[in-house]
């Protein structure tokens, strides 16, 4: 996990106007600013106008364009909130999304014993700078293994190198950041 994101963000000490920041975060939360926030723009992912529900769809797509696509390009990193009862009050469910979410009841909840979330956590600015000066890197190493295994194969004869550029790239300094956050979250608790 990063410091900024869908369920994140950070203000430094450099913010000159914090609380023209804070107000502008909170439009992020309005659920059709936010719906644009987390797929794409009105017109881009969704349809230019809402339907008679008052909700808007996932556009039609062009010959080999899919959902994802869209999605991954026209997205904003940052704060956003997405409710379970904006479904079909704002927008409607993506089919795929729908098809994860129908998986995820179906099949993967019968195998859960607790549906607790991770929990928010507050970072200080040094783990924050490790986090933000190792994660980005490490993510990119290990998407283009796993798309490099996927195509070519070599996962057997490449996995013990991977590990060892994993921890040349300081994932353990990553993890100790978490873990670091983490306890102070729990120790907290237990006050």
């Amino acid at each position: 996990m990063g410091t900024t994101g869908h369920d994140s963000f950070s203000v430094t000490k450099d913010c000159k106007n914090p609380e023209l920041l804070l107000k502008w975060v909170d439009q992020r939360y309005e659920p059709i600013i936010s719906m644009q926030c987390i797929y794409g723009p009105i017109g881009t992912y969704w349809t230019e106008e809402p339907d008679e529900n008052g909700c808007y769809s996932l556009r039609e797509l062009e010959a080999g364009e899919t959902a994802g696509e869209i999605k991954a390009k026209n997205e904003w990193t940052g704060p956003s909130e997405q409710l379970a009862e904006d479904y079909g009050t704002y927008y409607y469910m993506e089919d795929r999304a729908q098809e994860r979410l129908d998986d995820t009841r179906n099949f993967w909840f019968q195998y859960v014993d607790s549906t607790e979330y991770y929990p928010s956590v507050v970072y200080t600015e040094e783990e924050i700078e490790v986090i933000n000066d190792k994660l980005s890197d490490i993510k990119s190493m290990t998407e283009e293994r796993v798309s490099h295994w996927l195509g070519d194969g070599g996962i057997e004869n490449e996995w013990d190198q991977y590990l060892s550029d994993l921890d040349s790239m300081g994932l353990s300094d990553v993890i100790e950041a978490w873990q670091a956050a983490y306890d102070r979250y729990a120790a907290a608790l237990t006050e």
